[in-house]
């Protein structure tokens, strides 16, 4: 297992590396070995991916997205709908309040959640970042995701777009 940890770290490079840049699609392969969703739930029941996500006060998406700048930085869970999740390997994700999209990206890769989460009712926590839109890597996502799903960068109202690096997630689906 440690082994394969190391190949899984070689492939995605280390967190330094990878803070402002998309993981090559060929590191997905090592992540989906190493990292396969490790939470199924019933439907109506939560699963859980990454560390625990911890009691506490919990933003609503809406609220969140209507002014993310006091978050830079700042662990917060917030709740809100799935709409997709990367197709390859599970390890990034894009929230709604209906109108506006956020991702969420797993933390260093060390996890993954249900790639058929879509739709699911999510509470994500996580240190809340800026970045700048890159194109290369807003082609990268569109890539891994669902055919015609909505990618938050490009609905950016800027050049900077907002992120939560996610180390624990909830999910629930609905029956």
């Amino acid at each position: 297992m440690r082994t394969l940890f190391l190949l899984v770290l070689a492939a995605c490079g280390t967190p330094s590396e990878n803070a402002d840049q998309a993981v090559a699609p060929e590191a997905h392969e090592a992540h989906e070995a190493a990292a396969p969703a490790e939470a199924t739930a019933a439907a109506g029941d939560w699963a859980s991916f990454g560390a625990p996500v911890t009691e506490g006060e919990i933003v609503s998406i809406a609220a969140f997205l209507d002014d993310p700048t006091p978050y830079e930085g700042k662990s917060v869970r917030v709740q809100g709908k799935v709409t997709d999740v990367c197709q390859k390997a599970g390890c990034w994700m894009v929230m709604t309040d209906d109108t506006r999209h956020l991702r969420v990206t797993m933390k260093d890769h060390d996890f993954s959640v249900d790639k058929q989460g879509a739709g699911a009712d999510c509470i994500v926590e996580g240190v809340v970042k800026s970045k700048a839109v890159d194109p290369k890597e807003v082609a990268h996502f569109k890539s891994e995701s669902s055919e015609g799903a909505v990618i938050p960068e490009e609905q950016a109202q800027s050049d900077k777009t907002w992120e939560i690096v996610a180390a624990g997630v909830k999910m629930r689906k609905e029956s």
